[in-house]
């Protein structure tokens, strides 16, 4: 989203340096999209599905406007899908646009010696002096996108009158484009006055033309003084104009200076000169009192929302609040949801407005909710107090009795009735949370377009389960559509571009204009398989089960789709090589893909580190998502076999905790045995090193004792390459260095003419 106001630009340059591998963060896969709802459309409609508390602001104020019975318009919804306005609070195009319609526009009509220029570029640099030093500050959005759209216009115009090849048009150019050269760097010549003989219309474009290049030069008394000029010439086209622009001055400058003078945070109201934006909001008040123009009124008070959110947000909050909340349509709804956001995001006043009030409940201070359901009763204060924190016994029953209540056709019903069932596992009352989550999700499940809802069911669901097979049914989801799966290799969704085929395995993507797909921009992307483990079932393997669950888990039929049979046999039985454990290791060894099978043997002994060296996706423990077993090639970002700051046990989080109890409770069946034997052989695992390093350690220890064991040299080899794309806990210090220092010199020493001593020439 483009900043509207004084934007600020920052870029961000990583690289990898050429032969050294690389570690990248991967984005979680998603279950429920706590963000934004799963479809935008449907929810600018009022088919709200489950509004989260994280929800975006718009969002949440999409979901206040229905659930206090109110609608937004069909014109409220298009603007809802559009970008909103964009910088200097003038109605401002999409970037981008704009430098291209003024080149269309001015084409090559200038005089030989003049030229078109090569390059208009539209951000500004201020500088800060440090001492002796002169360091950048900031970079501001400096030529709005309307800025060159308007010049287009008016040299059309211009050309229509005086003739495209006319001296009086050439000249005008000439004096364009020296405004436009002073969008960036160094501050170039303004435009020349114009010919004593020019036409009166160049002449007040004249004027305009230079008043604007100081402006974009940074000198404010002379652009103010243009402009106020301008605005006393009722000759001029721009005359109307002119107190707008003066305040825009005033505005511009109080920003400027704030930053070079670092007075304050951007946007804060220390940060902004007050008697240069008191100018402001009289200039701006005075054009809307006595304009006749809407567009410039509508200009004007644009500007004066920007001038007030920074001079006193409470009251800008509470105004834009009372458009927003309806019940009549807002006709500056994407721009209003635009400037609530940044009072927000400003840590500014957000005003006393009932919505405001609401939007914060939500986000962030759930605690008063139930205090003003039970002032003001209202649909969206009964979500919020349903999802804040428990009340009192004496007030359970009247929350879950107005819960119970809301008709199933309320917008409000699927947000009600999930955080009705939450409140009744929080009150340990399960049978009561298990039916009515049963009773709900066959509707849920028959809604493709609302996935989260139907996850986030079974999730509750899940941790009222008597038995494992019970647990296991609710354990699969499917990935929402749009997100990263952690095995880094399927995108879901290709903003922008248009899905060519979709078929059960893979969905193809392409670039198409009118009809015609783009040569070479057709790409194949596998589908993610029907059915994961999400965050919740993840914790509770890698952290509350013992390995005989593991292995029972593996093997039930309760357990769907079959992929996941495969998927947690080989975190099982990498679990149970590093325990030790050899009866659970042979117990899963049928369920472990052939290519495992062939090398790995029955047991936990060196034929099962010889086949680990090779799977690098294996890892003793459950992520959300697709798991890296699913994918057989080496990542060359070293997300390879396992770090030992993700062993269980460790401090972990699910993607979006709002959607599960938590601290996620242990599931019903677990005996102490149970419980007892999962902390330990936790505990043992927490003490191991990462993946590459405990594989290599055992790599070598058996080598010592069995050199004349053909598997020897590639096992060292490949213990080579494991340190080298591993995922270790420090690459350039003991132990990783020490152990791959040793197993190439064990190599080479030992087995010089081996093919394997060849393959590894270095090591790292």
């Amino acid at each position: 989203m483009k900043l509207r106001g004084w934007q600020l630009a920052a870029l961000g340059l990583g690289c990898c340096a050429l032969g050294w591998a690389c570690s990248m963060e991967w984005e979680p896969a998603v279950f429920v999209s706590s963000e934004y709802p799963d479809s935008p459309a449907k929810y600018a409609a009022g088919d709200l599905g489950l509004v989260q508390g994280n929800y975006r602001l718009r969002d949440l104020v999409v979901a206040y406007r229905y659930l206090k019975g109110r609608k937004l318009s069909a014109e409220e919804q298009a603007a809802l899908a559009s970008t909103p306005p964009g910088s200097d609070n003038d109605m401002e195009l999409p970037d981008g646009v704009g430098v291209p319609v003024w080149t269309a526009a001015r084409g090559t009509n200038a005089a030989p010696e003049h030229g078109v220029p090569s390059t208009l570029r539209k951000y500004k640099h201020v500088y800060q002096v440090n001492g002796k030093s002169v360091e950048e500050d900031a970079i501001y959005l400096n030529c709005p996108e309307n800025a060159f759209v308007t010049a287009a216009s008016t040299a059309a115009d211009r050309a229509k009158q005086w003739g495209a090849s006319s001296s009086a048009y050439l000249d005008w150019l000439r004096g364009q484009d020296a405004v436009f050269a002073n969008c960036d760097g160094q501050p170039a010549a303004l435009p020349a006055d114009a010919p004593a003989n020019a036409p009166t219309l160049l002449r007040e474009d004249r004027a305009y033309q230079i008043a604007a290049a100081h402006f974009y030069r940074a000198e404010w008394d002379a652009a103010r003084n243009g402009f106020d000029a301008i605005s006393r010439d009722n000759a001029s086209p721009w005359q109307p104009w002119g107190q707008y622009l003066a305040a825009r001055t005033d505005v511009r400058q109080a920003y400027v200076e704030s930053q070079a003078n670092r007075s304050g945070p951007e946007y804060d109201v220390s940060s902004f000169d007050p008697a240069r934006m008191a100018d402001a909001e009289k200039r701006l008040q005075s054009v809307i009192q006595q304009t006749k123009s809407d567009t410039m009124r509508h200009a004007a008070a644009m500007e004066l929302e920007y001038v007030r959110i920074r001079c006193d947000s409470a009251a800008a909050a509470d105004e834009i609040a009372h458009s927003l909340a309806g019940p009549k349509p807002d006709p500056e709804l994407a721009q209003h949801l635009y400037d609530l956001r940044i009072i927000q995001l400003r840590n500014l006043p957000m005003g006393s407005s009932d919505l405001s009030q609401w939007i914060a409940a939500m986000q962030t201070n759930p605690s008063r909710a139930y205090a003003q359901w039970k002032a003001q009763p209202s649909m969206p204060w009964l979500i919020a107090a349903l999802a804040g924190p428990a009340p009192d016994n004496s007030s359970v029953k009247e929350l879950l009795d107005a819960a119970a209540n809301v008709p199933t056709a309320s917008p409000a019903y699927t947000t009600v009735t999930y955080q009705r069932a939450r409140m009744l596992l929080q009150l340990k009352r399960d049978p009561e949370a298990r039916a009515l989550l049963t009773s709900e999700l066959p509707r849920l499940q028959n809604d493709p377009s609302n996935p989260s809802a139907a996850n986030a069911f079974r999730g509750l669901r899940m941790l009222t389960a008597i038995n494992l097979d019970d647990l296991l049914r609710d354990a699969p989801r499917s990935i929402h559509d749009g997100s990263f799966d952690t095995n880094n290799s399927i995108e879901t969704n290709q903003g922008g571009q248009t899905v060519l085929t979709d078929s059960p395995t893979e969905r193809c993507y392409g670039i198409v204009v009118q009809g015609v797909l783009f040569p070479n921009s057709k790409n194949c992307i596998p589908k993610t398989p029907p059915g994961q483990f999400a965050d919740d079932t993840s914790i509770l393997f890698n952290e509350r089960f013992p390995l005989s669950i593991w292995v029972d888990a593996a093997k039930s039929v309760a357990l769907k789709p079959d992929h996941l049979h495969t998927e947690l046999a080989e975190a099982a039985w990498t679990r149970a090589v590093i325990l030790d454990r050899d009866a659970e290791a042979k117990a899963l060894f049928p369920l472990l893909p052939e290519a495992i099978r062939k090398q790995a043997g029955d047991g936990t002994g060196f034929a099962a580190i010889f086949a680990m060296l090779h799977q690098s996706g294996l890892r003793p423990f459950l992520q959300p998502g697709v798991q890296p077993s699913a994918n057989s090639q080496l990542d060359s970002f070293r997300d390879n076999w396992w770090c030992h700051s993700n062993q269980p046990g460790g401090p972990v989080e699910p993607y979006a905790q709002d959607q599960i109890l938590w601290p996620l409770p242990d599931p019903l069946f677990l005996t102490a045995d149970e419980k007892k034997r999962a902390a330990e052989e936790t505990a043992v695992l927490e003490k191991e090193p990462s993946g590459s390093v405990w594989l290599s350690q055992r790599t070598l220890a058996y080598a010592r004792e069995h050199p004349d064991d053909a598997r020897v040299p590639e096992a060292l080899a490949m213990a080579v390459r494991a340190m080298h794309y591993g995922c270790g806990d420090n690459a350039d210090a003991a132990p990783e260095k020490e152990t791959a220092k040793a197993a190439f010199q064990l190599l080479h020493r030992k087995y010089p003419k081996s093919v394997w001593t060849q393959k590894t020439p270095y090591y790292y």
